[in-house]
């Protein structure tokens, strides 16, 4: 990277402190707006938070907790098509190492299963066109254990790829104790889940078959911890777990789910303050999981609940001005301050993420870039 990056990115991560929200307490004075979601599409969601930029009134939030409150996976995959559409397949492998930590720091314990078999299959189709057969045929071993209906895309998989897959399906082989270090997870609650399936007490250890395998363990009010280990024939197999305290990311992800539980009103608007509080926001539009996405706006500093509009009308430029209180008439829609556009947030994000994501990839190194003993 020049130094003319390092430095804009140093001026990024600055601001992102400076101007963070996190902990803040809500006032009326900040008009911005944080969206939490209960059924809109991915595509929906950007349409409407583009809506709410060109206004000028969108809250700056972190990217992971604009994920969580989404309820959207927290990496982006259409850089990683991208790379391998234009045959930069180490590029795509970097990217794919990149998303799995932010799925592993960031992500909901649901979204671990599916955003892992994702991300392995897209791993797997890199190194099978890079020459790597081997590698492949043990990524796509794992991805079909986690998820065996994954479905092929045969526009993207060449006959080479779909023959390594079918191998991968018939995989079979002996099995290996994988021994779980939990001292630093002394939580009687905790519970584990392996390859996607039903989560369970955590044991000292259990057999798995040899090769990748996803491990989750969860427990109330603390951080999912999440990794792949890779179980082989000629060693003890292990891991160390570690149940850090709920974090920002944790945290937003609890009260949306809590915000869309709440059925009146006024436990709305006490699950909005709390928001509020994490955020700084004061303002929140809830987009409702029913047959046309209701939309409200729920303000924790007036306790005003507006009424409810259907999103595709919601998505109207006028309605949503209307909607938001927004001035959006003949002088056209107001800028936000410069500090408040979400790709200084995204940027500032994406430095914060990287730092997280090199302390991954540098504990992946052995041999194969998987975590265990």
């Amino acid at each position: 990277m020049s130094r003319a990056a390092l430095a804009i990115a140093a001026l990024l991560l600055m601001l992102a402190v400076a101007v963070a929200p996190a902990h803040a307490e809500p006032t009326a004075d900040s008009d911005g707006v944080v969206v939490v979601n209960g059924g809109a599409s991915a595509t929906e969601l950007d349409k409407l938070r583009k809506r709410i930029e060109s206004l000028g009134v969108l809250h700056p939030t972190t990217s992971a907790i604009a994920a969580a409150l989404d309820n959207q996976p927290p990496y982006d995959l259409e850089p990683i098509r991208s790379a391998y559409a234009n045959f930069e397949f180490d590029r795509a492998d970097e990217l794919i190492e990149a998303a799995l930590g932010e799925l592993f720091t960031n992500g909901a314990p649901e979204q671990m299963a599916p955003g892992a078999a994702e991300l392995l299959y897209w791993r797997g189709l890199a190194a099978a066109n890079n020459n790597h057969a081997s590698d492949a045929l043990g990524w796509f071993v794992a991805v079909f254990r986690i998820a065996p209906d994954y479905p092929v895309d045969n526009a993207t998989a060449s006959p080479t790829v779909r023959k390594l897959i079918a191998t991968a399906k018939r995989a079979t082989n002996g099995s290996r104790p994988l021994f779980l270090d939990n001292a630093g997870a002394p939580v009687a609650e905790a519970e584990l889940s392996v390859d996607g399936g039903p989560p369970s007490a955590l044991p000292d250890q259990l057999p798995l078959g040899l090769g990748l395998h996803l491990v989750v363990i969860t427990a109330a009010e603390h951080k999912p911890f999440a990794t792949l280990v890779d179980i082989r024939p000629s060693r003890d197999n292990g891991v160390v777990v570690t149940l850090d305290p709920e974090g920002d990311v944790a945290r937003a992800r609890r009260l949306r789910v809590e915000t869309l539980a709440a059925r009146s009103s006024e436990d709305r608007l006490k699950r909005a303050r709390r928001l509020g509080k994490l955020t700084g926001a004061h303002r929140f539009l809830v987009i409702d999981d029913d047959v046309d996405l209701q939309v409200r706006i729920y303000d924790a500093v007036t306790d005003k609940v507006s009424g409810p509009l259907p999103l595709r009308e919601a998505l109207r430029h006028n309605t949503l001005a209307a909607l938001l209180d927004v001035d959006g008439g003949g002088l056209g829609p107001r800028q936000p301050v410069w500090y408040k556009r979400w790709y200084v947030w995204a940027a500032a994000g994406a430095i914060v993420a990287g730092g997280a994501v090199g302390i991954y990839a540098y504990s992946q190194r052995e041999p194969s870039r998987i975590t265990g003993f």
